[in-house]
């Protein structure tokens, strides 16, 4: 019996797109839970195999630490009061500490301690009777801010591990927090000028450099791998942009931001990122919860690692694996996520939103100049005959209005591209006049970019000078870029008394003394010659003068 192949043909294909769906939107394939204590464990960090994290099972926050090879969980630090920010590096542990104080007068301060996962040997880093939070470790280095000179705001404190020895990094004034190390560079959120900017120090040169030269906005996290930094800005109105910076190239590029949103987050807890190699992560609300998304800087790929309904933050990556906090289960536990099990694609990422709104701006814009092609709004302009005079005979119009239409119209619509894509936000969302503002502006600016088009086009679709056995006419640019005046000149060859050739124009004087102009300049210069000759050798007897 023969086989049905009107049949098979839909089966198959709806086969492969079952496949396909399950290969790529199956959610959490490379998902696994690492702590699974009732009580809140959050703010993980990974070196390697070692996760580690703040965890509070009892009473109070420790650091506790977990195996991926071995699948054990292991305390780190078990004191009685709390321990904040762990970072790893190979086998040494840093976080801050809050065991030392003022017993009597309850005052108690950050200081940073270290453990060594070989020796499980805990031991002091800087122990001083100010605030030192936030530390950060590769290699030998430890550093952290310090609020030790406070008058002056905080400074960029670091350690050596080999020597023992203190140093300190920054000594401008105003704040200096959020401190990242790799290699021999350190960077960190420089306030000096009352600004968050991104600065640099080479600890081999001990040389001091500024990165970024704008404001970054609030909680501006920078995160650093090899020669890429990145980091966040989080405006007020709950958009989320993500920007990055090569070393090498000494060039800024921008990585994500959201065009549009449909909630705003209550806090702006866990809002730091990470990067390892060519994967960036961030904290992400576009789905109205916070979720973990990723983009790969080699491919130019955005993918969504977290997918739950509940909150997932304060992502940390190592190699293929990535932590967070993950709020799923009524209480805060680290999840992990393997990413080379296939992780759900983003369709309409940030560059894709970006053509489809320039696409759009361009319609916009173009949409005048479409319609008055279609509905002919121009003079339908003859084949241009070079040989004889015969009726009609058109001249063209030279190409340099047009040209100057379309660079006019490209200020308006470059205005209207750069605000929406680099600017951190229009307006807050509870400003509700003022974002009807900058709409009412958009709108103002695509209607001049629009009219200026639309002129460009007449320019080229319509002759300058159209010349029959009657009469002459004229189309000049009236009611096209806003100058009011006729939109031709007409005059009958009866009635040219006399005809002026000068260097940059043709006059055409009228018997009742009324003057008409020809713009040699605005002639296209294939047409000039002939359109001389043609005045000179008119149909009529008209006097000429050069």
């Amino acid at each position: 019996m023969k086989p049905n192949t009107k049949r098979a043909i839909p089966f198959t294909v709806f086969l492969i797109m079952g496949l396909f769906l399950f290969l790529f939107f199956v959610e959490g394939s490379g998902e696994f839970q690492i702590t699974t204590d009732l009580c809140n464990q959050s703010n993980p960090a990974i070196y390697g195999d070692i996760v580690v994290w703040e965890d509070e099972r009892n009473g109070n926050k420790d650091i506790y630490g977990y195996n991926l090879s071995t699948q054990k969980e292991f305390p780190i630090c078990i004191d009685p009061h709390d321990q904040y920010h762990p970072a790893i590096y190979k086998d040494i542990v840093v976080w801050e500490d809050h065991r030392f104080g003022d017993k009597d007068t309850y005052q108690y301060y950050w200081d940073i301690r270290g453990y060594d996962l070989s020796t499980q040997e805990e031991f002091p880093i800087t122990i001083h009777k100010s605030a030192q939070e936030d530390p950060a470790i590769y290699g030998d280095y430890v550093i952290w801010e310090d609020e030790r000179e406070w008058r002056n705001g905080k400074d960029i404190y670091g350690y050596n591990l080999l020597t023992e020895e203190e140093f300190k990094i920054t000594t401008a004034p105003e704040d200096q927090h959020s401190p990242v190390i790799y290699n021999n560079i350190v960077i960190w959120i420089d306030e000096r000028t009352l600004r968050g900017e991104i600065y640099g120090y080479n600890l081999s040169t001990c040389q001091e450099s500024q990165i970024t030269t704008r404001d970054l906005g609030w909680w501006s996290y920078p995160v650093m791998y090899d020669e890429i930094i990145v980091w966040g800005e989080w405006t007020l109105d709950g958009r989320t942009i993500i920007d990055g910076y090569n070393l090498s190239k000494s060039r800024e590029f921008r990585i994500f931001r959201d065009f549009f949103y449909l909630c705003r987050p209550e806090t702006y807890e866990g809002m730091r990122l990470a990067i390892y190699e060519d994967i960036v992560l961030w904290v992400d609300y576009r789905n109205c919860n916070w979720d973990i998304y990723g983009y790969n800087l080699r491919t130019q790929k955005e993918f969504q690692i977290t997918t739950d309904s509940h909150d997932q933050y304060s992502p940390a990556l190592y190699s293929n694996i990535v932590v967070w906090t993950d709020e799923r289960n009524g209480n805060t536990d680290i999840y992990g996520f393997n990413l080379l099990s296939p992780a759900t694609p983003v369709f309409f990422n940030y560059r894709m939103k970006l053509v489809f709104l320039v696409i759009f701006c361009g319609i916009l814009v173009a949409l005048p100049a479409l319609i008055s092609v279609c509905r002919e709004a121009y003079v339908k302009r003859t084949a241009p005959e070079r040989t004889v005079f015969e009726e009609p005979r058109d001249f063209r119009r030279s190409i340099i209005p047009s040209i100057l239409c379309v660079l006019a119209a490209a200020v308006p619509l470059s205005f209207i591209l750069y605000d929406i894509i680099h600017h951190i936000t229009v307006a807050s969302s509870e400003l509700f006049l003022n974002v009807v503002m900058s709409i009412l502006l958009y709108f103002v600016h695509f209607f001049l970019s629009s009219y200026l088009i639309y002129g460009a086009v007449w320019f080229k679709r319509t002759p300058y000078v159209r010349m029959t056995n009657k009469e002459i006419t004229i189309f000049t640019h009236g009611k096209i870029i806003f100058i009011r005046g006729k939109r031709k000149e007409v005059i009958n060859w009866h009635n040219i008394k006399e005809i002026n050739f000068k260097k940059t124009k043709v006059e055409l004087i009228s018997s009742s003394g009324r003057k008409v102009e020809i713009h040699l300049l605005l002639v296209d210069r294939r047409d000039k010659e002939d359109l001389v000759q043609a005045l000179r050798h008119s149909p009529y007897n008209v006097s000429s003068s050069l």
